[in-house]
């Protein structure tokens, strides 16, 4: 289990936010966003939502 993983590397995490963030939902902290890298061979960047989401929200935002 991934969440487990993350608590073993020292970043305490629990299986929804891993989830929300595997769907996209959410973006993960600093600390987290590292050791996902490390855990999953990812860059940062990876965890960056795509472009014409970021654009949409901003249209959407007040």
């Amino acid at each position: 289990m991934l969440a487990k993983r993350c608590r073993a590397a020292g970043v305490k995490v629990h299986h929804s936010q891993i989830s929300k963030i595997e769907r996209g939902l959410h973006v993960p902290r600093p600390a987290l966003r590292r050791v996902l890298c490390e855990l999953l061979d990812m860059r940062s960047a990876d965890f960056d939502p795509p472009a014409e989401t970021a654009v949409a929200r901003e249209e959407v935002a007040p």
